[in-house]
């Protein structure tokens, strides 16, 4: 979730500046840390991938469960059970009571994080470095001796039930995304938000949370991944003693993942609501999922249109036109099919009349090949910046190596192929996924008016 400050004063010049500022200060951090060396990848004996990522000059280290599963790997009837997980694998375990994995960590000076999303999951620890021990033993006994005490499972269900319709009753804005997604994304397997249906969430019996447990305990359905400060040998041996008596009771066959076609469908509508306090009009395309050869493409042309540090939706509507528009952008993160939604909003109708004009021509100019080198090589280093300092995080490092793992296997270094493809981008290539993808036929647009 991306917001875009209108910033309606700020020069062209002043963004020039700061960005060439960031390069430097990339360039800077590259030469007081040491590169990170290449990751080792290895299986254990029950099929469980190991990857370890040292990142020198570290005194931390990120400990991340990859889970091959999310709820499109639910069964129809009980899609969204495993959203449920983010939550239950907080709770006791033989060893353990209700949220004593949350308070060691936190104990220990360390944080977690947890996400069940549509394609994979993750549960991830970043702690001191002499707590690697520990850390794993955790992870094990989340993973091996979870209860499922029925007075938990239904107490997080009901918390969740509530939150989620509380955001459908009262967030006029989560409901419009919402919206706009299952339209942009219809006929594919995300087509549906991620904890399902609440009417098939509110009826989830018990044994049915249950089942979905071996899917996360099987080892072959999980990469563990591990970065920072971390020792091959020493590290091996504690990974053997807690996860190679893991056996598999419930290994994925799913399908190979293919990328789903363009929208083909435009789609527009208008809602009148008493809960909006402004104009708003949203517009959602389909884009390419991870496995797309266009999605490198497509991210460099969203960065283009919406990066905060240099916004051509902005430059127009605040800059050249002082419109005052807000701006806002969230996309997805699927592997076979993508939804990107940018949202523009004033307390004016007249003036958000304007900005649509004006951004409708944008579209146009774009879907024509109206781009400059010179944007191509600021959106460029942009990305580049990004890219670093996302691999100088632990836990963000551990992610992504976990999806190039799963996405295209080992035996290949990755970060120079992201960085070699990212080099190789043309204005040609922006060209062409902005006439395949902004394309009307590949638009929602959804308008919400105050009544």
């Amino acid at each position: 979730m991306v917001e875009i400050d209108p910033a309606p004063h700020s020069l062209y010049n002043t963004t020039v500046k700061r960005i060439t500022l960031w390069f430097l200060a990339g360039i800077l951090l590259a030469q007081i840390l040491p590169g990170a060396e290449k990751p080792y990848v290895y299986k254990l004996q029950n099929g469980m991938t190991v990857i370890l990522s040292p990142l020198p000059g570290m005194q931390a280290v990120c400990v991340l469960v990859y889970h091959k599963n999310g709820t499109r790997h639910d069964p129809p009837s009980i899609r969204g059970t495993s959203y449920l997980y983010q939550y239950l694998m907080m709770l006791a375990t033989e060893n353990l009571d209700d949220f004593d994995r949350f308070m060691i960590i936190r104990k220990n000076g360390g944080e977690t994080s947890a996400r069940v999303a549509m394609d994979y999951s993750y549960f991830s620890q970043l702690v001191p470095d002499h707590t690697l021990a520990n850390s794993l033993w955790l992870e094990r006994e989340r993973l091996t001796t979870l209860l499922f005490f029925n007075q938990t499972i239904n107490s997080q269900k009901q918390i969740l039930i509530r939150r989620i319709d509380h955001l459908i009753q009262e967030n006029i804005q989560y409901r419009a995304i919402t919206w706009v997604f299952s339209k942009v994304l219809a006929g594919t397997v995300y087509e549906t938000p991620v904890y399902g249906s609440l009417e098939t969430l509110k009826n989830l019996d018990n044994a049915s949370i249950r089942s979905r447990y071996p899917v996360f305990q099987s080892p072959e359905n999980i990469i563990l991944v591990l970065t920072g400060n971390i020792r091959i040998r020493e590290t091996i041996a504690r990974i053997r003693e807690n996860f190679q008596s893991l056996k598999n009771r419930f290994p994925l066959r799913e399908a190979k993942l293919r990328p789903a076609p363009i929208l083909h469908k435009e789609i527009q509508e208008t809602w009148r609501s008493d809960k909006a306090d402004s104009f708003s009009v949203f517009y959602g395309f389909r884009a390419p999922g991870r496995i797309s050869q266009d999605h490198l493409a497509f991210q460099a042309l969203v960065t283009l249109l919406s990066d905060p540090r240099n916004s051509l939706l902005n430059k127009i509507l605040n800059q050249n036109n002082h419109l005052n528009i807000q701006l806002f952008r969230e996309s997805s993160n699927h592997y076979e099919a993508n939804a990107c939604v940018f949202k523009i909003s004033s307390t004016s109708r007249l003036i958000i009349e304007k900005a649509t004009y004006l951004i409708e021509r944008q579209f146009e100019a774009l879907r024509k090949g109206r781009l400059t080198s010179g944007d191509l090589r600021l959106v460029k280093t942009m990305m580049e910046i990004d890219f670093h300092k996302s691999m100088m995080d632990p836990e963000q490092r551990a992610l992504w190596l976990a999806e190039q793992f799963r996405l295209k296997g080992e035996g290949k270094d990755w970060e120079a192929d992201f960085l070699d493809e990212l080099k190789k981008l043309s204005v040609m290539d922006l060209s062409r996924v902005s006439k395949k993808y902004l394309d009307p036929s590949n638009r929602v647009q959804l308008n919400v008016y105050k009544k």
